[in-house]
C-alpha cells in the first residue's frame, strides 16, 4: 500500500522557493506588475536575418530583395470579452514556415483521423480523440497544423492544446510567441473554470502556462499559478525549472528530491524523478553528479509502482542513446526488461511496453534481440486475441505495427497495420471503432508509414462506415 496523499503545503512551498531561487527571482521580481494575461497580446516582431535585415513583420510588406514574398508574421491578437466568448482561438496566426514539411499522405491521414474522431457521438471522448490528432501534428513538428485541429475541439482541451503549442515554441526559444500563446491558454482556462468547476482542468492548463513563464523568467507569475496546483501538475513546471537552474543550485535541487521522497506523495515523486532524468541528460559527462542523481532515484525505486519504474528506466536508456553510449543504454534496457518480467500484465498493457523496448533495443545496437522481441509480441497477441475484449485489441497491436515499421520491416508492418484496422472495426458501437481508426491514422502519420492505395481505400471506407447502429 502507498501512503495516502499528505498536505503538500510545506513541500510545495519548499519546491516553489527552489524554483524561484533557481530562476533568479527575488522578492522585487515577484512583485513587478505585468500586463494582464487576459488582454496582453500583440503581433509578433519582424524576424531578423543573419545579416540583421528584416525579412518581414507585422508592419512590413514582407517583400525581400529576391522578389519572393515571405509569409505573414505570427499574431496573437488582443480580444475583447465579446470576441473571446465567440471564439477563444480568434486572432491566433501561426505561419506554416514554423512547420516541418509533411508528405501529402501524412496530411490525408491526419484529416482522416480528425474526421473519424468527429463521428464519436459523445462530447468528452470526441474531444479526447480530436486532441490526439492535434497532439500528433505537434509531435510531427507542425504547430500551425496542430492549431487548426485545436480549433475543432469544443471543450477545455482546446485551451490545453494552445498551452501545448506554447510549450513547443518555448522549448525552441521562440519565447515571445510562446508567452502570448500561454497567456491566451490561461485566459481560456479561466473561462473554462466558469463553465466547468472541475479545478484540475484549469490547473493542468495553468501548469503548462507556468512551464512557459519559468523559461521566460516570469517567475512572479509562476508563484501565482502554482497556488492550488496538485502534485500531478507541479511536475510540468518542475520540468522547466530544471532546464533553467544554474549548476550552483545542484545541491539545493537534491535536497528538494529528498524532501519529495520523504513526503511520500507518489505523483510528486514520479514528476520529481522525471526531472532527475532531465538532469542526468544535462550532467551526463559529470559522472559524480550523474551517479548522485541515479542514487537519489534508486533510494525510492522499490517503493514505486512497477509501470513507473519501467518508464523511468526506459527514459534513462533514451538519454544514454542520445549520448551515443550504447553499452549503458543496453544495460538500462536489460534492467527495464527485468522490471517488466517481474510482474504479470494484461496483454493490452504488456504489448505496447514490449514493442517499445524492442524498438529501443534495436536503436541501441541489439538488432537481433529487438526484432526477436517484436516477433514474440506478435505471437503473444495471436495467443491472447481470442480472450481479449474487442475494444482493446487494436490498441494492443498498434504499437507492434509501429515497432516493425520503426525498425525497418515495412512489409511486416503493413500486414500488422492491416490487422489493426480490422480488429479495431469489430465492435458494433461507433465510439470504440472511431477511436481506434483515429488513433491508427495518427500512428501511421506520426511514424511516416505510407499506406498503399488499397489500404488507404479501406481506411476511407472504415471512416465512412462510422454510423451508430439503429436500435431495434
Amino acid at each position: 500500500m502507498y501512503p495516502s496523499r499528505p498536505s503538500n503545503s510545506v513541500l510545495g512551498s519548499t519546491l516553489l522557493l527552489f524554483a524561484l531561487v533557481a530562476t533568479g527571482c527575488g522578492a522585487e521580481d515577484a512583485t513587478q506588475p505585468r500586463a494582464d494575461a487576459s488582454t496582453s497580446s500583440v503581433d509578433g516582431p519582424a524576424r531578423e536575418s543573419q545579416d540583421g535585415e528584416s525579412n518581414g513583420g507585422a508592419n512590413d510588406a514582407g517583400v525581400d530583395p529576391t522578389g519572393t514574398t515571405d509569409e505573414a508574421a505570427w499574431s496573437v491578437a488582443e480580444l475583447d470579452d465579446e470576441a473571446f466568448a465567440a471564439d477563444t482561438l480568434a486572432g491566433i496566426v501561426i505561419p506554416a514556415r514554423y512547420d516541418a514539411e509533411l508528405e501529402p499522405y501524412q496530411v490525408e491521414l491526419l484529416e482522416l483521423a480528425a474526421s473519424a474522431a468527429e463521428r464519436i457521438p459523445y462530447e468528452k471522448p470526441r474531444a479526447t480523440a480530436e486532441e490526439g490528432v492535434a497532439v500528433t501534428a505537434l509531435r510531427m513538428d507542425a504547430p500551425s497544423v496542430a492549431l487548426e485541429y485545436a480549433r475543432r475541439v469544443e471543450n477545455w482541451r482546446r485551451g490545453s492544446l494552445v498551452a501545448d503549442i506554447a510549450m513547443h515554441f518555448a522549448d525552441r526559444d521562440e519565447m515571445e510567441l510562446a508567452e502570448k500563446l500561454a497567456e491566451r491558454a490561461f485566459r481560456i482556462a479561466r473561462g473554462t473554470e466558469q463553465e466547468d468547476p472541475q479545478s484540475w482542468r484549469r490547473a493542468r492548463i495553468a501548469a503548462k502556462a507556468g512551464h512557459v513563464f519559468v523559461l521566460a523568467g516570469r517567475t512572479g507569475e509562476v508563484a501565482d499559478l502554482l497556488q492550488g496546483l496538485e502534485s500531478s501538475d507541479m511536475g510540468i513546471v518542475d520540468n522547466a525549472r530544471v532546464k533553467t537552474m544554474s549548476d550552483a543550485d545542484f545541491e539545493q535541487y537534491l535536497t528538494s528530491v529528498e524532501l519529495a521522497t520523504q513526503a511520500g506523495d507518489l505523483e510528486l515523486i514520479v514528476h520529481t524523478f522525471n526531472s532527475c532524468v532531465e538532469l542526468v541528460d544535462r550532467f551526463w559527462m559529470d559522472g559524480t553528479r550523474r551517479e548522485r542523481l541515479e542514487a537519489a532515484m534508486r533510494s525510492y525505486w522499490t517503493k514505486m509502482p512497477i509501470p513507473e519504474r519501467l518508464k523511468l528506466t526506459m527514459r534513462l536508456a533514451e538519454v544514454a542513446m542520445g549520448k551515443e553510449d550504447s553499452a549503458k543504454a543496453l544495460a538500462y534496457l536489460d534492467e527495464a526488461q527485468d522490471v517488466m518480467d517481474s510482474a504479470r500484465w494484461l496483454p493490452r498493457h504488456l504489448l505496447p511496453m514490449q514493442a517499445e523496448l524492442a524498438v529501443m533495443r534495436v536503436n541501441a545496437g541489439d538488432g537481433s534481440g529487438g526484432r526477436a522481441e517484436l516477433r514474440d509480441a506478435l505471437a503473444t497477441y495471436d495467443e491472447e486475441w481470442v480472450d481479449m475484449t474487442d475494444i482493446w485489441r487494436a490498441g494492443a497491436l498498434r504499437p507492434v505495427a509501429e515497432g516493425f515499421h520503426r525498425t525497418g520491416d515495412s512489409a511486416q508492418a503493413k500486414l500488422v497495420y492491416a490487422r489493426v484496422l480490422e480488429d479495431g472495426n469489430v465492435n458494433p458501437n461507433v465510439k470504440p471503432r472511431a477511436e481506434d481508426l483515429s488513433a491508427t491514422c495518427c500512428s501511421m502519420a506520426l511514424y511516416a508509414f505510407e499506406p498503399d492505395a488499397a489500404m488507404l481505400s479501406r481506411i476511407r471506407a472504415l471512416r465512412d462506415g462510422l454510423v451508430q447502429p439503429k436500435a431495434d
